[in-house]
């Protein structure tokens, strides 16, 4: 009976950490492409322009990182 618990709660720690994974590569991919978008933006004094464009390239790079992450795994 107490090993079927500490199954259960170590696959349940194991989902909790891959949430925190994926959620990780996501916001670090954002939050550094936020940043060099904010760099641009000043050196070319091109406002929005710039933050956007990498906004959207860090948004997809998160997910890129999700998907290589996620196949990874599923190898394993």
């Amino acid at each position: 009976m107490q090993n079927n618990q500490d199954d259960d709660k170590n696959s349940g720690m194991k989902g909790l950490s891959f949430a925190y994974r994926i959620s990780t590569e996501l916001l670090a991919a954002i939050g550094v492409s936020v940043v060099i978008g904010l760099l641009i933006d000043k050196y070319f004094e091109t406002k929005p322009f710039g933050l956007i464009i990498l906004i959207i390239l860090g948004f997809f790079a998160g997910l890129l990182n999700i998907y290589r992450l996620i196949s990874r795994i599923e190898k394993n």
